[in-house]
């Protein structure tokens, strides 16, 4: 162990006591689980492991982060948790990054399985499914560069990723024991016995197994953005495209249109429905920004190809339309 390491290690220890004698400001709580972590500190252990129940998600990622550099598997559920379930956004970039960190170079099929259904869900956040990748390298290869496309450019999951490699490791008694967990899971829920607080990980839950005999249960949670998401992506009711454009077009929350331009992206991937197109078109110029980058995100999705080339398209159709 280095002079330097030592060092940082004392010094790790010496804000350990501190915090446990209360002395710690709770604004330096992230910064000094950073620390620990870094440190690696494991008798912080104790001390770190409540945070993961934090209702401050950057509390939540810290402490996760920190307690998988200690290689702790008991925390592997509690990573698998975060990624699928968990309702922020880096708190599930962070249960990926944890499952690499746990089961670094291990060939772990379980782990594979688990980070392999999140690569293959079309409906998924890209920098989830990005990150999720990444820890698939690194579990299955020891792999911890960076991801790159070709000649340095940007790295792209559809055109770059090894598929062969990502379909082999999809856990179809993993996906069984999900679709399972889900049935039991709608039975708690109408039976009454599933807490409102865990409603968004229950909807989760059925989005994953595809339950179709959750859709009267998901409808009843229209109002959600987790219960649309499930109802339009992943149930694939009749009119989920035509869901997606009342959305967009008439609802009255500027979050939920946006929600709406999004997933008639992923609803239309690469197929150039004109339709489709013409919808977001509409948008893609909008006064509000947010709007407009939704639109041109999800145009890039339907479209697929040169944004120029979209833009002369839609034009031509709308002067023969006029003429």
């Amino acid at each position: 162990m280095s002079n330097w390491f030592q060092e940082q290690q004392a010094e790790a220890r010496k804000s350990l006591m501190e915090y446990r004698a209360g002395r710690i400001s709770p604004f330096l709580y992230d910064s000094l689980i950073l620390e620990w972590g870094k440190a690696d500190l494991l008798e912080a252990q104790p001390d770190i492991e409540p945070f993961l129940n934090s209702s401050d998600a950057d509390l939540r990622c810290q402490a996760l982060h920190a307690l998988a550099r200690f290689r702790l598997q008991e925390y592997w559920p509690t990573a698998v948790k975060f990624l699928l379930y968990d309702p922020d956004y880096a708190a599930r970039v962070e249960g990926a990054r944890a499952l690499g960190w746990l089961q670094n170079n291990t060939q772990d099929r379980r782990t594979l399985g688990v980070l392999a259904s999140v690569v293959n869900d079309p409906y998924d956040d890209d920098g989830v499914t990005w990150d999720a990748y990444r820890s698939m390298r690194i579990v299955a290869y020891g792999e911890w560069k960076a991801l790159e496309g070709p000649d340095g450019q940007h790295f792209d999951l559809d055109r770059d990723a090894d598929w062969n490699f990502i379909n082999a490791s999809v856990d179809s008694e993993q996906e069984k024991l999900w679709q399972e967990e889900a049935q039991r899971l709608l039975v708690s829920y109408q039976a009454g016995q599933v807490a409102e607080s865990d409603y968004y990980a229950m909807l989760r839950k059925f989005a994953r197994a595809r339950l179709q005999e959750s859709h009267e249960v998901v409808r009843g949670f229209l109002l959600r953005t987790t219960a649309l998401a499930t109802f339009i992506l992943y149930l694939q009711v009749p009119g989920n495209w035509q869901m997606a454009v009342d959305l967009i077009e008439h609802d009255p929350d500027l979050e939920m249109r946006i929600k709406g331009i999004e997933w008639l992206g992923l609803l239309m991937p690469k197929t150039r429905d004109q339709k489709t197109l013409r919808v977001l078109y509409k948008y893609w110029n909008s006064d509000d920004l947010a709007l407009t980058q939704a639109a041109v995100e999800a145009i890039d999705k339907v479209y697929a190809g040169d944004f120029g080339d979209f833009l002369a398209a839609m034009k031509e159709s709308q002067d023969q339309t006029e003429s």
